[in-house]
């Protein structure tokens, strides 16, 4: 497994230079030795993805010798869906345009790395639109705002609630505009608190969101 690792990543760093891609996203819990990426020659170019906590940790300590350290919701997710998520969250992050080209190299959890593709994302739109973003709406948002609520939407498709599968629908933009246009079913939970109590971004509130998409 630690040649293909390392003819993997020997082809990534070929890609990036042929390519003249501006970034190379390197889902690290596909390598059996995960600091091999410290061995890549152009590590300054690496966005380096995890889904275990200990690792992203660990990797934090290296943040100032790459791009950037990302850690994806601990679910299962495809080869393309970690391409997908990760690239959406390089670009509300500001670590990559929507404009740029990107190399990809990822594999399952534990390896090996098998899959690498290069993206133009200027040409490839539908990375992020079949994510249900459009380039516009990033622009407009706080990073942080839609990379949380996206996180627990896809907790929730893969948790599901009390045994069964739930859906919700999470609007994130012009908030009074939709309210004038929406009624409420039931009694709003959240009614009456103050704001930094109803905090999506407090991280005690996530299990009560998932609870209210029960609802």
């Amino acid at each position: 497994m630690g040649d293909i690792n390392r003819m993997m990543l020997r082809s990534a760093g070929s890609a990036l230079k042929a390519s003249g891609a501006s970034a190379v996203i390197l889902f690290v819990d596909a390598l059996d030795d995960w600091e091999a990426w410290k061995r890549f020659p152009q590590r300054k170019s690496l966005v380096l993805v995890t889904q275990d906590e200990e690792v992203l940790k660990e990797l934090r300590r290296h943040e100032r010798s790459v791009i950037a350290v990302l850690r994806l919701p601990k679910v299962k997710l495809t080869r393309l869906a970690q391409i997908k998520l990760s690239t959406v969250m390089c670009i509300t992050e500001g670590y990559i345009r929507t404009t740029d080209r990107i190399v990809c190299l990822t594999g399952p959890p534990g390896g090996p790395l098998d899959t690498l593709i290069i993206l133009d994302l200027e040409r490839e739109s539908e990375v992020i639109s079949t994510m249900g973003v459009s380039k516009g709406l990033l622009k407009k948002i706080k990073h942080e705002v839609f990379e949380t609520a996206l996180n627990i939407a896809i907790e929730l498709s893969d948790e599901g609630r009390e045994g069964r599968t739930v859906g919700t629908t999470f609007v994130i933009g012009d908030t009074d505009r939709v309210m004038e246009l929406s009624r409420p079913l039931i009694m709003n939970p959240f009614k009456g608190y103050p704001e930094e109590a109803r905090n999506l971004l407090d991280d005690s509130m996530h299990e009560t969101i998932k609870e209210f998409a029960l609802l």
